[in-house]
C-alpha cells in the first residue's frame, strides 16, 4: 500500500514498493504507454525522452493529461509537467518519480507533485490528486 510521506500543504508525497520488479523495469512502467495502460491511463501517447512530451487519456470522463520531461533518466529519475485540459483553472504542477533499487530485487519509488497554492482551492485540488496518487500507486504495486 502507497504511504504518504509528509503533510505540507504545498505538495503530496508518497511512497510505494514495487516488490519484485526492479528499478529500470519499474521506469518503464511509467513511459512505456502498453505497461501504463495495465495501471494508470485507459491510452497513452509516450515520447520517452528528456523534452518529450506525453498524453494521457481517459475517455469515458473524456480527461485530457499532459505534459513534457524535464528529467529522464532511465531507472533513476523521471520528472514532468502535469496540466489537466479540462479544467481551465488547473495551474501546471510538477510530478517527481525516483526508482531506487532495493538489495532484494525490488524498487522503492519515491513520487512528489506539486506545488499547490495555499487556497481553498489549491487544497482540494491537492486532496483530489493525493486520492488518485494513491489509488493508482497501489495498483501498480499489484503488478509486482
Amino acid at each position: 500500500m502507497p504511504e504518504q510521506q509528509d503533510t505540507r500543504s504545498d505538495r503530496i508525497s508518497l511512497t510505494a514498493v514495487l516488490v519484485d520488479t526492479a528499478a529500470a523495469a519499474a521506469f518503464d512502467r511509467w513511459v512505456v504507454p502498453e505497461q501504463l495502460t495495465q495501471w494508470w491511463p485507459p491510452i497513452a501517447e509516450v515520447d520517452p525522452m528528456q523534452g518529450g512530451s506525453y498524453h494521457f487519456f481517459w475517455p469515458a470522463q473524456n480527461w485530457h493529461l499532459r505534459g513534457r520531461f524535464a528529467e529522464f533518466q532511465p531507472g533513476n529519475r523521471l520528472t514532468y509537467t502535469w496540466r489537466w485540459d479540462h479544467d481551465p483553472h488547473d495551474a501546471e504542477t510538477i510530478v517527481d518519480a525516483h526508482f531506487d533499487a532495493l538489495p532484494t530485487g525490488g524498487t522503492a519509488l519515491a513520487v512528489t507533485h506539486g506545488p499547490y497554492p495555499d487556497t481553498e482551492a489549491g487544497r482540494e485540488r491537492r486532496q483530489e490528486h493525493l486520492d488518485g496518487w494513491m489509488y493508482f500507486l497501489g495498483r501498480l504495486e499489484a503488478l509486482g
